[in-house]
C-alpha cells in the first residue's frame, strides 16, 4: 500500500493496529491535536460519511453508546482520520458474576442503532453473509480437503434456511460488534470499528457477538437471554431462526479460523467444530 508512507510521515508513534494485506490498513498515531486512528484503503470517502453520521447521531443521543470522532479524509491517501473513544475492555465484567447485565447494556445499545435515524451508504442483505460464507468454507476445504463434503453439506443447510425466509426492511447494524469493539467509560459504552456498517438484519449483529463467546468460561445462555431482552425493548422484533442462522453462519467462521491456526491439532479441532454445527 504505497500510500501508507504519506501517513505514517504525519504521525507521530505510529503503529499499526490491524493489516489486511492489499485491503486495509489501520494505525494509531499522534498529531499535534492528540491521538488518533487512521485508517487507509478503498472505500475512505463512504467510511467518512458514515462516521459523521455516527457522530452526529451519538451527538443528539439518538445512539446508545459513543463512537469515534470523525477528523478529517484525505482522499489522495484514501485516509480517514478518527479521534480515540474513551473507556476500558468489556470482556472481563462479561466472564465475571455481571456478565448478563453487561449483555443487556449492550442489547439495548444495539437496538437504539438498529431504531435509529442514520442511514449507512452500504447494504449488506443475508446475501452479503451468504458469500462470505462460500469465501469461508472454500478456504477451509483449501486448508483441509478431506473436511470437503461436510462443508459443502453445511453451506447447502444455510442456503436452503435462507431460502425459506421471507425479505424484510433492513436496518443500521454494526457488522461484527463482537466484545473487543465495546469499551465502557464512566457507565458510556463505545463502540467502535465500524467499517462493515450497513443496512442488514439485526440478527446478525447479536449472532457475531454470541458466536465470539461460545469457546469462553462464561453462562452463555444468561447472556443470550438478557442481550435478546435488551435489543427487544427498543421495539425491533428479532427472529429467533434467523439468529441461529447467523450465528451458524459465525460458527463456520470460526471452523475456518482453526482450520488455519498454527495449532498442531488444527485439524482435528477444525473437524470436531464442524461436526457439532452439522449435528446427527
Amino acid at each position: 500500500m504505497p500510500r501508507l508512507a504519506g501517513v505514517l510521515d504525519e504521525l507521530g508513534d505510529a503503529g499499526v493496529v490491524r493489516y489486511r494485506p492489499g485491503k486495509r490498513c489501520t494505525l494509531r498515531g499522534t498529531t499535534a491535536d492528540g491521538d488518533r486512528f487512521v485508517k487507509v484503503g478503498p472505500g475512505a470517502d463512504c467510511r467518512h460519511a458514515d462516521g459523521v453520521a455516527l457522530w452526529r447521531a451519538a451527538a443528539d443521543r439518538d445512539l446508545g453508546f459513543d463512537v469515534a470522532r470523525p477528523l478529517g479524509l484525505d482522499r489522495t491517501r484514501r485516509a480517514v482520520h478518527q479521534g480515540v473513544v474513551t473507556g476500558s475492555g468489556i470482556m472481563d465484567v462479561l466472564l465475571g458474576g455481571d456478565g448478563h447485565v453487561c449483555a443487556g447494556r449492550l442489547g439495548i445499545a444495539l437496538g437504539a442503532l438498529a431504531t435509529s435515524a442514520v442511514r449507512p451508504t452500504a447494504t449488506a442483505p443475508p446475501s452479503t453473509q451468504q458469500s462470505r460464507t462460500r469465501r469461508a468454507a472454500r478456504r477451509v476445504v483449501e486448508r483441509i480437503p478431506a473436511l470437503a463434503v461436510p462443508v459443502h453439506r453445511l453451506v447447502d443447510e444455510l442456503d436452503a434456511c435462507h431460502g425459506r425466509l421471507a425479505r424484510r426492511t433492513l436496518v443500521p447494524v454494526h457488522g461484527a460488534p463482537h466484545a473487543e469493539q465495546w469499551l465502557d467509560g464512566d457507565g458510556r459504552l463505545g463502540l467502535v470499528d465500524f467499517d462493515r456498517f450497513a443496512l442488514g438484519e439485526p440478527e446478525l449483529d447479536l449472532a457475531t457477538f454470541l458466536a465470539e463467546l461460545d469457546a469462553e468460561p462464561v453462562a452463555i445462555e444468561a447472556i443470550e437471554r438478557s442481550l435478546v431482552e435488551g435489543f427487544r425493548s427498543s421495539g425491533t422484533m428479532l427472529d429467533p431462526v434467523r439468529l441461529d442462522l447467523y450465528r451458524r453462519h459465525k460458527r463456520l467462521a470460526k471452523v475456518t479460523r482453526t482450520a488455519w491456526s498454527l495449532r498442531p491439532d488444527a485439524d482435528e479441532r477444525a473437524a470436531q467444530r464442524l461436526a457439532q454445527l452439522l449435528g446427527p
